[in-house]
């Protein structure tokens, strides 16, 4: 299941509309965070919910596609095309505006050096 998270903070709400799948990145505005809903790998798991737990912290909009998905093929399709990961099939991955940015590691560290926004493009 795919589910969008708005970023359009007030200081004190999170707003989420109806999962959708995109179809289309390379016309995609914002974060998109690739995962995937079935995985037999623990740290794919680990690694996604410690993603979705640190954009969620700090209150970054972002676009999450479950490739597990049938009808979400054509996004994951796009993700394995234009990864720059050494793996294109690793999950979580992350793209904004349809460039690829990084994995769940990357953001760990751009957090920690404290330009979390930055390498988001935020």
């Amino acid at each position: 299941i795919n589910a969008e998270y708005m970023g359009s903070f007030s200081s004190s709400s999170l707003t989420s509309t109806k999962p959708h799948s995109l179809n289309n990145m390379a016309n995609t505005s914002g974060v998109i965070l690739y995962s995937s809903s079935v995985s037999a790998n623990i740290m794919v798991e680990k690694s996604t919910e410690r993603l979705k737990f640190l954009l969620d912290t700090h209150k970054l909009a972002y676009t999450e596609i479950d490739v597990s998905v049938t009808a979400n093929r054509a996004d994951l399709e796009y993700m394995h095309q234009h990864s720059k990961n050494s793996n294109p099939r690793a999950l979580p991955q992350l793209f904004k505006d349809g460039q690829y940015l990084g994995d769940a590691q990357s953001a760990d560290e751009a957090n920690e050096d404290g330009n979390l926004k930055q390498f988001l493009g935020l």
